[in-house]
């Protein structure tokens, strides 16, 4: 999977697809591109941002594939065998902009 990198020097690893929908926006670059100067990433850091402006609209927009690799990186447990519906809603709990439009109980 291609590796894109912020102005900070944080790396992260996404598909293509996911790089177009989210990380493009939070000024992300291919890594090929070059490090900014000066820059190192943490040894410790996560494999990704979290973004900060997903939508269910834009996570339906996504493959599966691509839902369970951003779950995979918010650390969502038993993401692998979870519907890409119930993943959504998993991601935006997380991010907090899960809004609970389905009814309650």
């Amino acid at each position: 999977m291609p590796k894109y990198i912020n102005a900070k020097g944080r790396i992260i690893t996404a598909s293509s697809k996911a790089y177009q929908l989210i990380f493009m926006e939070q000024g992300y670059k291919p890594a090929d591109v070059g490090k900014p100067t000066g820059a190192k990433p943490a040894p410790d850091q996560k494999p990704a941002d979290v973004p900060q402006a997903l939508d269910q609209e834009i996570l339906n927009a996504m493959g599966y594939a691509d839902i369970k690799e951003l779950a995979r990186q918010m650390e969502i447990p038993r993401y692998a065998n979870t519907k890409k519906n119930d993943l959504i809603n998993l991601i935006l709990n997380k991010t907090g902009t899960h809004h609970g439009s389905q009814g309650q109980g």
